[in-house]
Parts: C-alpha cells; structure tokens; sequence
C-alpha cells in the first residue's frame, strides 16, 4: 500500500510539474518555427575592392545601411514584434517520420562546383546592380538536379516544400532537415536529448514569471512540428561553456523560448542604439529574434551585423538559475537506456535546483 502510495505521488508531481510548464507554454505569446534563414532587419549594401570577411575569395562586402526592411517596419508599425533572445546552436525540428514523432536535424544542401560559380556569378552581378538599382535585378538560376551536392535520403526542405520545388536561400543553400540517425557520427549530440524509443526529449524551458529555466523530459508526440536550437558542449564550439569534453551536456531551447524587452531601449532601431542594448547587461546575447503575434514573420539582427564581439564571457542564457525536474522515477528509467546516456547521469541532479545552464556537472 505505501509504494503504490509512493507511485502515485510521484506521477502527481511529475502531471503537475509538466502541466505547469504547459499552461506557462499556452499563456505566452506564439512562437514562430523556423522556415529557412531568418530576414535580417536592416537593408544591405556592397561596398565594391574589398575583401568579404565572411566568404573566402569574395572581392566585396555586404554590410547593413541603417535603413529598415519595410517588411519589419510594417509589424513594428502594427505593434506585432515580440523580441527573444536569440540562440546560438544548431536548429532542430520535431516532427513525423514513418509515422512516429521525430527529432530532425538542420541540413543545408550546397551547391556543387558548377552550382557554387553561378553562384559567385551572380553574387558579382548583385554588387554591380547595386551601383544602378533602377535597372532590374539580375535572377539566381540554379538547377535543382545539376547544381547541387547530393541530396540525403529523406530531406525535407525547411519550407514544407518538396525536393523539386526547393528554393536556395541567398547564400545559395537549400535549408532543410533530415531525420536524425543513430547510425550516423555526426548526429551523436542530437541523440544524447532524445530517446526515440520511448519518443521522449530533453528540454530546457523558460518561467517568465521568476526568471528561471527548468530542464525537463517531455513527450515528443506533444512538441510536433515546433523548431528548436541544440546547444551544448560540442555544439558551434560551445559559446556558453556547459559541461566538458569528459562529461558532456546538451539540452534543446524553443526558438522563441525566451522573451526580452528591449523597447525602452530602442527608438529608432539605430546602429548606435543597438550598440549601446549589446553593451548592456541583459544585452549580453548573439541577438535578438523578432517574432511576429499574427503571422509566420521573424527577424533577426546579430551582433556581427554590428561589427560587434561574439561569444561574451557571461551571456545571458547562462544568467538564468536552473531547476532540473525530470519526473518521476520511472518514467526517468524507462528513457534513461544505458548508464552512460545523459538522461541517466542526470538522473544524480532531478529535483535539484542550480545557479546556471553551467552548473550543470555530470562527472
């Protein structure tokens, strides 16, 4: 009688400890998924006979003019904008594969020698459209079958759009995902947040209310076709400095996870505002994404965008405390697999309460 006691009570508290952070989910603002490669808020320009920063061998710069897109313009205008913090990992989608829910992983297919000197060809073109605008711009042409790298099996451009109707982004990439694999290397991290035999994942939520993430197991049945960024230890070199090279740790944000206020701040959306939001204290992030309250629109500006520094020494992300809350206990066995999976070596943590995404020790 008293472990059944004991099991009940411990599903009670893992329905209401998840449902918490259900209902935060449904009284926040609407969080965009991620389509393809987010619109930057500021025109660009070239300035011709110097070298891209950016792109080895490219023999002029695109840099940001202080003019707005009027596309950004028009749902600041309408009062649509939430800002978020912006991420810095790698994009995931969860979504359906052969009938089952499914963790994908962000996948660019580039161009190949034929495709990248069209390419480079038309970028050259752009640069010198920019010195006459009144004339019409010059089109990309690339083809789908003969300018491209090999497509992986089961590719899904980001777009929802099949193979055939994929559009290159303006780095020329096609922006998509695959599914992740367990048989493939280089998606070890994306598997170390997710049991895809139970169809559960590892993710880090934010509480508005008290300026605190909580890191929990959820279903992946209940997250289907949201994105979302990886990051971690062995993720774009690991700019917020969690766990180590013995004792990895990775966990998944929602884009749009966390909201920022930045109006007081912001007037004109100047160069010299934005510069002075960086330097701020609650500035210290890769950037702000904007996403829209009444449509699919985002946007985004970096710190490069800016000339500005990046990683920082404490970024915001690491700023927020961290309560693990995993669930009961055997939900936590049953995702948990082998003693080395990182479900199972946080399992020493559930129910504790740390001072950062960095404190976070599984040695």
């Amino acid at each position: 009688m008293a472990r059944s006691l004991e099991k009940v009570t411990k599903l009670f508290y893992y329905w209401l400890t998840t449902n918490q952070i259900t209902c935060i989910m449904a009284l926040s603002f609407k969080k965009c998924s991620v389509k393809g490669k987010i619109e930057a808020i500021y025109e660009t320009t070239v300035i011709k006979n110097e070298q891209s920063s950016k792109r080895k061998g490219q023999p002029f710069k695109v840099v940001t003019t202080e003019c707005l897109k009027e596309r950004f313009l028009e749902n600041k205008e309408a009062g649509y904008l939430q800002p978020t913090l912006k991420i810095d990992g790698t994009s995931c989608l969860i979504n359906e594969f052969n009938g089952r829910p499914w963790l994908w992983a962000r996948h660019d297919v580039k161009p190949n020698k034929i495709g990248d000197k069209k390419f480079k060809a038309w970028k050259e073109e752009m640069s010198l459209h920019a010195e006459c605008p009144s004339e019409a711009a010059p089109v990309l042409e690339l083809d789908l079958e003969s300018d491209f790298k090999e497509f992986p099996d089961d590719w899904r451009s980001s777009t929802g759009s099949t193979k055939e109707n994929a559009t290159p982004s303006d780095n020329g990439h096609l922006v998509g995902w695959v599914p992740v694999d367990p048989s493939l290397r280089n998606h070890l991290w994306h598997l170390s947040v997710v049991n895809l035999s139970t169809g559960h994942v590892l993710v880090a939520k934010y509480n508005k209310e008290i300026k605190s993430l909580t890191v929990s197991i959820f279903p992946l049945k209940d997250l289907v076709g949201n994105t979302f960024e990886l990051i971690g230890t062995n993720v774009n070199a690991n700019p917020y400095g969690l766990g180590s090279k013995k004792a990895p740790v990775h966990v998944l944000i929602q884009h749009g996870e966390i909201p920022i206020t930045i109006s007081e701040k912001l007037d004109t959306y100047s160069h010299q505002e934005l510069n002075d939001w960086f330097a701020s204290e609650n500035g210290q992030s890769e950037g702000i994404i904007w996403h829209s309250t009444q449509n699919n629109d985002m946007f985004k500006v970096h710190r490069h965008h800016l000339q500005q520094r990046w990683p920082v020494p404490t970024p915001v992300l690491v700023s927020f405390p961290v309560s693990i809350s995993l669930g009961d206990s055997d939900l936590v066995d049953s995702v948990s697999g082998s003693k080395k999976s990182q479900f199972s070596q946080l399992k020493e943590l559930n129910g504790q309460t740390l001072e950062s995404l960095r404190s976070i020790d599984l040695t």
